[in-house]
């Protein structure tokens, strides 16, 4: 029996947002993998997630050498490389990430150069760049990543002023600007309030050009900086159920979700 081609795309539509549920169900049961720094050991403990428990399990081979007193580690956004901030070897160690094990093998280069006692390490959202708070240097080493190697390159101008004793950077989801918590004189057994450095980010090039109005006034020695997502825009997925040259398609019904397009009858 040969069935309507509504009712058609309509079972076919169905069995996408099935999949598509079962796919998220597969991925809770594996919930990625865990990576901390450790300072004094000069190593980087990895970890499976346990996707229902939230338990760890370390890594087979873990933990994996990195520079001298590792400081702050992060995961770029595709989940391919992972990066730590050697506060006194003064440079990044750069991985690539085993998709299956979660195992670390250091990138070809790696380490690659900072500033004076990096003490935190950030990506942007695009995976496109990376960037380092250093302590003593005051200042913030940025760069590009190789989306294939994940390998560092300097970005023109590199490093950019910041405040007295930068110990934080971080990057808005949106990727168009970059914070700096700057701890100030206070770190050095004075007095005072911190502050926040501001940055607009190039997007083609990485480069960070400060905000007018910064830095902003914060409470005594800021060691930490983060943001929030913000309002989110509805995203739609298209499903398309069969193409055909000598059909048109237009929307009949949709959800935020998703967007059905049925066949319209050509005309003449």
């Amino acid at each position: 029996m040969r069935l309507p081609s509504k009712f058609t795309a309509l079972v076919c539509c169905i069995v996408l947002i099935v999949l598509a549920g079962a796919g998220t169900t597969l991925r809770g049961q594996t919930g990625g993998f865990a990576y901390v720094a450790n300072g004094s050991s000069n190593n980087v403990s990895a970890y499976a997630i346990d996707g229902t428990t939230g338990a760890l399990t370390p890594v087979v081979g873990s933990p994996f050498p990195a520079g001298e007193f590792p400081y702050s580690v992060t995961v770029d956004p595709t989940g391919r490389f992972a990066y730590v901030a050697n506060r006194y070897s003064y440079d990044v160690s750069a991985y690539t990430i085993d998709g299956t094990t979660g195992a670390l093998t250091p990138v070809a280069g790696s380490p690659f150069p900072a500033g004076l006692y990096p003490d935190s390490v950030t990506t942007d959202p695009t995976g496109q760049f990376a960037y380092v708070a250093n302590q003593v240097s005051n200042d913030v080493s940025a760069y590009t990543i190789d989306g294939i190697t994940g390998a560092l390159t300097p970005v023109a101008g590199t490093p950019f002023p910041a405040g007295t004793e930068p110990l934080s950077v971080t990057v808005d989801p949106t990727g168009k600007f970059a914070y700096v918590a700057n701890c100030g004189i206070v770190c050095f057994g004075g007095s005072g309030p911190g502050n926040v450095s501001a940055y607009t980010i190039d997007a083609t090039t990485g480069a960070l050009t400060p905000v007018v109005g910064s830095p902003f006034p914060a409470g005594a020695a800021p060691s930490s900086v983060t943001t929030t997502a913000g309002p989110q825009p509805i995203r739609t997925a298209r499903v398309a159920v069969k193409d055909h040259p000598a059909w048109s398609w237009s929307p009949i019904r949709q959800n935020p979700c998703v967007r059905i397009f049925w066949p319209k009858t050509k005309k003449g």
